[in-house]
């Protein structure tokens, strides 16, 4: 049953940070091996891939929750509503998005395997002292990896969305324009589902590039060339919920803030030319979220 647009900001609100978090926990408690004496903990391969396959699965099913029970007419287009419907019976988008989950599962894998991922470092024992003191370890030790998830986002900002993403809406960039043309078959009807369907080249260009774009800048300062898989596992969550069909997913996981990217939707028409790192910051400065903002519709 549809509710109004408030309880669904509200809903959608509590449902996807509730969902972050318990992720994210359930990375650092299941997904790590044992912690060395000094309290790093290392991320186990297999244990990540299924974290980041499981990561798009849930939010494929809020998709579905978000489209098809709880958003009514006051908060979403009924041709967006009918366009989810469509797309989840749709044989060839179910196949590109088990090969998108595929795809993140291997790459995280692979890149913990090779020690791209770095370990998650923790105060102290998680074994000991109260559920409090368990959940305060845990959350602290968010702070270096959601330090580092904003700096991948300046960096994929500034070299990817601000160039490359430019010039693949610029025909006179052809590979690059027909690589990112399939991104865009479904236009303003995008939603988690349809919006699978994305070349791989397209796909480290506009996404996977920003990790590397750390590991790249660690290694030019003479830091260790590693990323926070959980910085990573935020990145994926966060391009989940920007190419979401509900106009209230949250993007940045920045409590107790509740982001609408409705009243920002349609600044895409306004400034596209406008850097999108601004927008980010005053997303969180404003408690409003910076989803979908300025990045170009039209492949002109």
């Amino acid at each position: 049953m549809p509710v109004s647009a408030f309880s669904a900001r509200l809903v959608t609100a509590v449902a996807d940070h509730v969902r972050f978090f318990a992720a994210v926990w359930l990375s650092v408690r299941w997904a790590t091996g044992s912690a060395s004496e000094d309290g790093h903990l290392t991320m186990v391969p297999w244990k990540t891939g299924i974290m980041c396959a499981g990561l798009v699965t849930t939010h494929t099913i809020m998709e579905m929750f978000y489209g098809l029970v709880l958003l009514g007419p006051e908060s979403l287009a009924s041709v967006k509503r009918q366009q989810v419907a469509m797309d989840i019976q749709n044989k060839a988008l179910m196949t590109s998005l088990v090969g998108l989950i595929l795809h993140l599962a291997i790459l995280a894998a692979g890149l913990s395997y090779w020690g791209v991922f770095g370990p998650v470092f923790v105060s102290e024992s998680s074994t000991t002292g109260t559920w409090m003191d368990d959940l305060e370890v845990w959350m602290m030790a968010l702070v270096q990896p959601y330090a580092e998830f904003w700096a991948i986002c300046v960096l994929k900002d500034c070299f990817s969305m601000n160039i490359l993403h430019r010039k693949m809406h610029n025909k006179n960039h052809q590979f690059l324009h027909s690589i990112h043309e399939l991104h865009h078959n479904y236009a303003i009807n995008l939603n988690n589902i349809n919006g699978s369907q994305i070349d791989p080249l397209d796909l480290f260009l506009e996404n996977s590039i920003g990790p590397f774009l750390l590991v790249c800048a660690k290694w030019a300062l003479g830091l260790t060339p590693q990323v926070s898989f959980l910085a990573f596992y935020t990145l994926v969550s966060s391009e989940g919920s920007t190419h979401s069909l509900n106009p209230y997913s949250v993007c940045y996981y920045f409590p107790p803030r509740m982001p609408s990217s409705r009243e920002i939707l349609d600044t895409i028409y306004i400034m596209p030319n406008r850097i999108l790192i601004s927008l980010r910051i005053h997303g969180i400065i404003s408690g409003k979220d910076t989803k979908k903002t300025w990045i170009p519709t039209t492949m002109s």
